[in-house]
C-alpha cells in the first residue's frame, strides 16, 4: 500500500489541480460574459445609429415638404 506521506501528497496535488481547474473555467467564464457584453453594445449602437438616420431623413422629408 501507499505511505501516508505519499497518499497526502496525492490528496495536496489533487486539490491544487482543481482549483487551477476552477481558475481557468472562472476566467473562460468571464471572457464570455466580456464578448456578451460587446456583443449587446456593438448592437445597441447599430440600433441607435439607424434611429437616428430615419430621424434625420424623417426630419428631412418635414423641412422640404414646407
Amino acid at each position: 500500500m501507499f505511505s501516508l506521506k505519499y497518499r497526502l501528497r496525492l490528496i495536496v496535488h489533487l486539490f491544487a489541480e482543481s482549483y487551477k481547474l476552477l481558475l481557468i473555467n472562472q476566467a473562460l467564464y468571464f471572457a464570455q460574459l466580456m464578448v456578451y457584453q460587446v456583443m449587446f453594445l456593438t448592437e445597441l449602437t447599430l440600433f441607435i445609429a439607424s434611429f437616428e438616420m430615419k430621424c434625420k431623413r424623417s426630419v428631412g422629408l418635414l423641412t422640404n415638404t414646407n
